[in-house]
């Protein structure tokens, strides 16, 4: 799991480094607004529905900056996720059939 954060990190470095600024602010902000609502499972005036919204904001954000850089270094990205996907704890139960 740390491995995957690290990696996520430095793809959305990557992004930031990498990218003009005001378009990437912009796809990141509202790709990020409008992610957030699809994640509001409450009624809209609670507490609990801001928590939700500002998680699925940060959650679609943060997706958004490393698709972007990943899409800067595609090769390097799919290296990272291929190893990533073959040492995860599902792929190797699945591997050894238990």
């Amino acid at each position: 799991m740390a491995a995957a954060v690290v990696a996520a990190g430095l793809f959305g470095s990557l992004a930031v480094l990498e990218s003009p600024v005001l378009p990437l602010l912009g796809l990141v902000i509202g790709l990020g607004a409008v992610g957030g609502v699809v994640f509001v499972k409450v009624p809209a005036p609670s507490a609990l529905a801001r928590q939700q919204y500002v998680r699925g904001s940060l959650l679609v954000a943060g997706t958004v900056l490393v698709t972007i850089g990943v899409g800067h270094h595609p090769a390097q990205g799919l290296a990272i996720v291929g190893l990533l996907g073959s040492f995860s704890p599902w792929t190797l139960r699945w591997i050894t059939g238990g």
